[in-house]
C-alpha cells in the first residue's frame, strides 16, 4: 500500500492491509473494501451484505426489515470482517463519530480523486477519504461530490435503516438512512501495544481468537431500542427535569396574523405552535417539502412539489407556513434551525402528555417542540420519541432532498431527507 503523503504517519499490515494510526480508539485502513490505494472508490456494499451486486433495491436487501444488532465483525454480516478477514471490521457510529470530532478534515484531491484528508488532531498522521457517491438501484450516485460509507450500527428508527457517515465538501454527519443502497466501506482494527506485540503480527497473523461475544457483536436488539453509543451533539442538554415546577410556559411576546411568537434573543421570533396546531404540545400537519396541502399517502410517487429551481423556499407560494399564516410569517432556513441547536438550552420532558424538547433561549424565554414524528407512506412513524421539522432549504446538488431539524431524547441537529416525507413546520418571523 502507497502512502497518503509525507507526514501521513508510519503504516502497518494486517492480513496484508494497510492501516494508520490516529491516536483514537481503534486504527484507520487506508483504503476502502475493493480498493488498491486510498482515492479509489472500492466497492459498494447494502448495508449487511457481504458481496456487491448490479442493482440496489429494498426487494433484493437481504437485511431489509430484519431485527439485526450491531454486525461489526460478524462474518454472516460484516463485508470487511468477510472480505479482508482476521481482526478487520466495519467501523461503529461512535467509532465515526470520534473521527469526525477529533480530527481536521480538509476538502482536497488525492491522485484526481475528490475526498477528505483527515488529519489527527492527537498526533498529526492522516487518512484519506474519498468522496465515492453510493449505489442506488441500478446507478452509481453522486461520485466526486459525497461520501457515504457504512458504520455497523442499526438505526432504532426502523429495521430498514441503519448508520451511515455522509460528507460532502462542506457538511459531515453520522446518520441513519436505506439499508437497501450500496455504500463504501472503510474498515478499522483494534490494536493496542499488547496487541500489536502478542495478538496481531506484521505479517497480518490473528493469534488471538476473534470471540464476537466478547464484543457484543450481533446483538438482537428491538426496533425501538436506542443505540447505546450513539453521541449527544449538544453539550448543553439536560436529558429531564425531575421538578415539575421548573416547566415554565413559553413567554409570548406577542401575536401577528392571529399567531403567537416568542422572542428567545435569537436572529428570528420563533412561533408558538406548529402549523395545524392549537396549542404548543399539539402535533399540529404534515407536509411534504415545498407542498401545501395535507395528504393520505407520502411517497415519491404522490410527490407534487414542482421545486427543482429552488433552493430556498422563504417566504414564496412553496412555504406553507408563508400560504397557511400570511403576512412575513414563514418556514425557518438551516442557519435558523443551527442557531436554535447551537445557542439555545433543551431539555427533553412532556407538556399535557406530550413528549418533545423545551428551548430555552439565550434570554431565558422558551418554546416547546413536541416530538411529533413524521409521515412515510400511510403511516405515523416515531411520534413520541422523533421530531423532524423542515427548514425553508433544498440540498443545492439535489433537488430531491432537502435540510430539515432533526431531534429525539439524546441528540438533535440539522440534516437533510427525501423531499416527499411528511414532517412538522414551525414558523419563523423576522
Amino acid at each position: 500500500m502507497m502512502l497518503l503523503a509525507s507526514g501521513a504517519g508510519a503504516q502497518n499490515l494486517h492480513n496484508g492491509y494497510a492501516y494508520i494510526d490516529l491516536g483514537l480508539s481503534v486504527q484507520w485502513a487506508t483504503c476502502n473494501v475493493g480498493a488498491d490505494s486510498p482515492e479509489q472508490y472500492g466497492d459498494y456494499y447494502a448495508w449487511g451484505e457481504t458481496t456487491t451486486k448490479s442493482t440496489y433495491y429494498a426487494s433484493n436487501c437481504a437485511t431489509w426489515k430484519q431485527d439485526v444488532g450491531d454486525i461489526s465483525g460478524a462474518l454472516q454480516y460484516d463485508a470487511a470482517k468477510a472480505n479482508w478477514g482476521g481482526g478487520w471490521r466495519m467501523p461503529t457510529l461512535a467509532e465515526f463519530n470520534e473521527l469526525q470530532d477529533n480530527c481536521t478534515w480538509e476538502w482536497t484531491t488525492l491522485g484526481g480523486t475528490n475526498g477528505y484528508k483527515v488529519i489527527s488532531n492527537i498526533n498529526g498522521n492522516s487518512i484519506f477519504l474519498p468522496a465515492a457517491g453510493y449505489c442506488a438501484e441500478e446507478s452509481l450516485e453522486s461520485d466526486g461530490v459525497r461520501g457515504m460509507y457504512w458504520a455497523s450500527t442499526p438505526a432504532a428508527e426502523g429495521t430498514q435503516y441503519a448508520y451511515n457517515f455522509y460528507f460532502d465538501s462542506g457538511y459531515r454527519c453520522a446518520y441513519w438512512i436505506s439499508r437497501a443502497d450500496g455504500h463504501s466501506l472503510r474498515p478499522v482494527l483494534n490494536i493496542n501495544s499488547d496487541d500489536e506485540s502478542n495478538g496481531v503480527e506484521e505479517n497480518g497473523n490473528d493469534n488471538s481468537s476473534d470471540n464476537l461475544t466478547d464484543r457484543g457483536s450481533v446483538t438482537k436488539k428491538s426496533a425501538n431500542e436506542e443505540p447505546a453509543n450513539e453521541k449527544s451533539m449538544n453539550d448543553k442538554s439536560v436529558a429531564d427535569e425531575s421538578a415539575t415546577d421548573k416547566l415554565q410556559k413559553a413567554t409570548t411576546a406577542g401575536t401577528y396574523n392571529g399567531h403567537a411568537y416568542v422572542d428567545l434573543g435569537l436572529r428570528v421570533k420563533w412561533a408558538t405552535c406548529n402549523v395545524g396546531a392549537d396549542s404548543p404540545e399539539q402535533y399540529g400537519d404534515y407536509y411534504a417539502w415545498g407542498e401545501t396541502a395535507t395528504k393520505s399517502i407520502y411517497t415519491a410517487d404522490t410527490y407534487v412539489a414542482d421545486n427543482k429551481n429552488h433552493e430556498d423556499i422563504k417566504g414564496t407560494s412553496l412555504d406553507v407556513a408563508h400560504v397557511k399564516w400570511g403576512g412575513n410569517w414563514r418556514m425557518p432556513t438551516k442557519v435558523e434551525f443551527d442557531e436554535l441547536v447551537d445557542n439555545c438550552t433543551w431539555v427533553w420532558t412532556s407538556q399535557n402528555g406530550k413528549s418533545g424538547y423545551k428551548i430555552i433561549g439565550p434570554n431565558g424565554n422558551s418554546i416547546f417542540l413536541p416530538a411529533a414524528g413524521y409521515r412515510y407512506g400511510d403511516s405515523l412513524e416515531g411520534a413520541e420519541s422523533y421530531g423532524h421539522y423542515w427548514s425553508s432549504m433544498s440540498y443545492a446538488e439535489d433537488y430531491k432532498i432537502a435540510y430539515y431539524l432533526y431531534f429525539k431524547v439524546d441528540n438533535r441537529c440539522t440534516n437533510w431527507e427525501g423531499c416527499s416525507l411528511g414532517h412538522s413546520i414551525r414558523p419563523v418571523l423576522e
